[in-house]
């Protein structure tokens, strides 16, 4: 009966990852592009219309618009089927009246791009342009108020990139379909035959219930972190800060050429580079936790396991501190607050899932291969700069959008990407479901993997230690 019921679950596993699979697939292929507008004053007689352009068109048509006729917020979706590279948003036909926009953000399959509209007085880099409308005011909520100056009132957002994939017709073929189906079958068949769920799912409730020990374990190692410093843990809180600041003045005002929209450049850092101070962070100390607490690994009686999650918690009380600090400095820059904030503790608890599930690969490896540490740090100097922490999406070259999909491989992207949807974009995160169902069976993945690695070498930690 065990046997049965083990079977059907592989093979709804199976079915899952087909699933799986064909989504990912189908996101490569498109490039969904979403345009969010809030106007106020919209109606029957004076609708809100976006008119999107290809490289094919001369202008922009009536053939290709869309139209709403009530006021509120609108969300429209864009035909993919050719590149966009221009869109138009005429907002009604009335001169002398005034509305307000909360933001203009348009998103290419899970990316949200950054127009959140504040002042529209041009952009230096060309990246849209308005007619007939001047700014007016600022309402308390932080929206801007503007007035119509005349009968045909539009914004122009230029390079909009809406490349299709290349990979679009093998996509779309039943080879490249039978492929993905016969992988499935494979990683299904693997997951009956070695993978121990039973096993997995003891040491998950092992930690669950030694989480007190965990707690008061992490506070301590934070605490004797820094011992017998004279400032003690402020040093903690000091180094990250100084290095938000360095960075922010070498690409901000050295270099003055980061392109993020109208939202300040520092907030925009920030909100990058805060998640990846953990992770780098946590990842090293969660490696090392064996080696550093061997003589709780050489006792019988100590559930080792928990070692790895120990200083993955220690680190996230720094972590938890550079989240209030962001929100202190989005208050100070006069960012009002939003609902999606609170979304930021789901991508903190996505990075902790990630983190463990890299940990119980490393942290057994590093005991046997010392020189894991090192491949470490290689890999997260390389990763700082492949991640959009410092440099944007949008900033890539034209003909290169396609590199996109290329960086959604890296399960960090999600989580950078997450945070500025929470924090500056609004963008709740069931809107990226194609890469949040990537990014978890990513993790499930990792986690198996590391589950058998940690079970295997388990045994003969000590001898080495």
């Amino acid at each position: 009966m065990k046997r049965t019921a083990r079977l059907l679950f592989y093979i709804l596993i199976f079915f899952g990852l087909i699933s799986v699979f064909w989504l990912i697939l189908g996101s490569i292929r498109r490039n969904d592009v979403y345009i969010t507008v809030e106007a106020d004053f919209i109606s029957k007689n004076s609708p809100l219309e976006i008119f999107y352009k290809t490289a094919d068109d001369a202008d922009f048509t009536q053939e290709n618009s869309l139209q709403a006729y009530e006021g509120g917020s609108h969300t429209f979706k864009l035909p993919t089927n050719a590149p966009i590279t221009d869109v138009r948003i005429d907002v009604g036909n009335r001169a002398g009246r005034s509305f307000q926009f909360s933001g203009i953000i348009y998103t290419q399959g899970d990316v949200a791009h950054g127009y959140t509209i504040r002042s529209l007085k041009g952009d230096e880099a060309g990246k849209y342009d308005t007619h007939e409308l001047r700014r007016a005011d600022t309402s308390p909520d932080g929206k801007a108020i503007f007035k119509t100056s005349g009968m045909d009132p539009y914004i122009v957002i230029h390079d909009v990139q809406s490349l299709p994939s290349y990979m679009a017709k093998y996509i779309d073929s039943y080879i490249y379909r039978a492929l993905t189906v016969i992988l499935s079958a494979i990683i299904a068949f693997v997951m009956y035959r070695y993978v121990h769920l039973r096993m997995i799912l003891t040491a998950l409730a092992g930690i669950y219930l030694q989480r007190r020990l965990i707690l008061n374990l992490a506070k301590n190692d934070f605490k004797t972190r820094f011992a017998g410093s004279y400032f003690g843990i402020i040093w903690a809180f000091v180094q990250p800060v100084c290095t938000i600041l360095v960075f922010w003045f070498v690409f901000q005002i050295g270099f003055r050429n980061p392109n993020v929209g109208d939202i300040p450049y520092v907030l925009w850092f920030m909100a990058g580079l805060i998640p990846w101070f953990f992770f780098s962070e946590a990842w090293n100390g969660a490696t090392n936790a064996f080696i550093e607490y061997s003589y709780l690994v050489k006792k019988v009686v100590f559930k080792i396991n928990i070692l790895p999650v120990v200083k993955i918690i220690s680190s996230l009380f720094v972590h938890m501190f550079f989240i209030a600090f962001m929100i202190l400095c989005f208050v100070l820059y006069k960012r009002p607050p939003m609902i999606s904030w609170v979304q930021v503790i789901y991508y903190m608890l996505c990075m902790v899932a990630l983190v463990a599930a890299l940990a119980f690969i490393t942290a057994p490896l590093v005991i046997f291969f010392r020189d894991i540490s090192q491949i470490i740090n290689i890999v997260l100097q390389f990763g700082m700069w492949l991640t959009p922490i410092m440099w944007s999406v949008d900033n890539l070259p034209a003909g290169m959008g396609g590199l996109i999909n290329v960086f959604k491989l890296n399960p960090m992207f999600y989580i950078v990407q997450g945070y500025r949807n929470s924090m500056i974009y609004g963008m709740p995160f069931w809107k990226n479901s194609l890469q949040t169902l990537y990014f978890w069976s990513l993790i499930m993945v990792l986690a198996v993997i590391g589950g058998n690695i940690y079970t295997r070498l388990k045994p003969h930690f000590s001898d080495i230690l």
